[in-house]
């Protein structure tokens, strides 16, 4: 417990100590620094860098170890692929239970402002998922599995609810904690962290996507002839993820012993 704490500290430390140092060299010298979409973006790239060498260094791992592949031979590009298409209705059931719950997204306009940057695809779809894997999949999970004091099952709870919590907006951390559920589980029945890394750059490069061509405020209801049919369609993809988690589940037990 205490290395899984020490790794979210540095993580949020990273975030607070980088947005005061942003807050500060804006005020005390706007000529130069302007707060907008580049700047954050470039300070969320700076962020991402810091948090995945703070991990390896707290785990004391190569910064090359996370990225052993470690899946079967025949069957890890299928699980792969499986994977991907199971994050599609993971994440329209998430969108659709947030707008369900009515959940206020307090950084719409700054991530749409974000996602038009030339570099957002990069930052926002690999870097900061590339550094939250490392961070909460590899390093906490990891972490926990060794003390052997938790179940995997509630391993796998306390890391999704701790990557919800960190996001502090509302919308995200309902995400989040769906998405993280989904993540966790793909990296401790895998024990690989490709998996988990590539859906959650195709979560992230279907949000910016989005961002860049919907407006901020766009919800899933809209494309409903009755908004109140989002009812349905997270009951459909509810379905869709049972579905294709079994069958990725079975897949996964066939290569990975």
């Amino acid at each position: 417990m205490k290395k899984s704490l020490l790794i979210v500290g540095s993580f949020l430390l990273i975030q607070a100590v980088l947005g005061l140092l942003l807050e500060l060299l804006a005020t005390n010298f706007p000529h130069i620094i302007k707060v907008g979409a580049s700047t954050y973006l470039a300070t969320l790239l700076l962020s991402s860098i810091l948090v995945f060498f703070a991990t390896i260094k707290i785990c004391k791992k190569s910064p090359l170890e996370p990225f052993l592949w470690k899946l079967h031979t025949k069957g890890g590009g299928f699980i792969v692929l499986l994977s991907l298409i199971a994050t599609l209705p993971i994440i329209v059931f998430s969108n659709s239970l947030i707008e369900i719950l009515n959940l206020p997204d307090l950084l719409a306009d700054s991530f749409s402002d974000m996602a038009d940057a030339p570099l957002a695809l990069w930052v926002m779809a690999l870097s900061a998922p590339l550094a939250e894997e490392i961070c909460f999949r590899y390093g906490i999970i990891n972490s926990l599995l060794e003390e052997h004091r938790l179940s995997n099952v509630s391993i796998i709870i306390v890391s999704a609810m701790i990557f919800g919590i960190i996001h502090f907006n509302p919308s995200q951390m309902v995400g989040a904690t769906i998405v993280g559920l989904y993540l966790g589980w793909l990296f401790v029945v895998t024990k690989s962290l490709w998996p988990a890394l590539l859906c959650h750059i195709l979560n992230n490069a279907i949000a910016v996507t989005m961002l860049r061509n919907f407006p901020s405020d766009f919800m899933i209801a809209d494309l409903l002839p009755n908004h109140n049919m989002i009812y349905l369609v997270a009951a459909v993809s509810l379905i869709a993820v049972g579905l294709s988690l079994y069958l990725l589940n079975k897949t996964v037990k066939s290569f990975c012993k």
